[in-house]
């Protein structure tokens, strides 16, 4: 069933638009778009690999970015292995970004993959997410431990109590008797 009210199409059938009072559409089979830009040395339109270029500003109500490869479900795996946060401290100190992650010079020179930097920032939070649990670990065990020492000085403040009555004791008991 054919909805639409108007058509145009070019005569090599590279690029058709349709529509009707609600929509109006554009496709465009072969090559590049450029909104507000230039074939120049910024954009290299002509020979990118981009579809799509904008020089400024987009407002959208929702933006998918289909992942080619790997999304990092692989870190809940157990055999995963965290870099330990002295080496992950060292890192950042030394390259001032997180592993994995461009350097702003490279982003500023080269832009940025969104697919790749939502790929690489699901890594990190479900990193963290495991850096977290292994913190709540070690933080239940440092507390149990703290308990087991506290009984352990509670019971031996209990002994001293004792030693120090029956002290007193003997020391009254050897004024009277001396």
């Amino acid at each position: 069933m054919n909805t639409c009210t108007w058509g145009e199409r070019d005569p090599n059938q590279n690029i058709q638009s349709w529509g009707n009072g609600n929509a109006t559409y554009l496709t465009i089979h072969n090559g590049n778009v450029g909104i507000g830009t230039t074939d120049n040395a910024n954009w290299q339109l002509g020979t990118s690999t981009y579809k799509l270029a904008v020089n400024g500003s987009i407002v959208a109500t929702a933006i998918t970015v289909k992942a080619n490869a790997n999304w990092p479900d692989y870190v809940f795996n157990p055999t995963y292995k965290l870099i330990p946060l002295s080496e992950l401290k060292e890192y950042v100190n030394q390259n001032s970004r997180l592993p994995g992650f461009p350097s702003a010079a490279d982003v500023s020179r080269n832009g940025l993959n969104l697919g790749e930097t939502d790929k690489l920032l699901t890594r990190k939070v479900e990193e963290l997410t495991l850096y977290l649990i292994e913190k709540d670990e070690q933080s239940k065990e440092q507390q149990q431990q703290i308990d087991s020492l506290k009984n352990q000085l509670n019971s031996q403040q209990e002994q001293l109590d004792q030693l120090k009555i029956q002290l007193n004791s003997v020391l009254k008991s050897e004024l009277h008797n001396g």
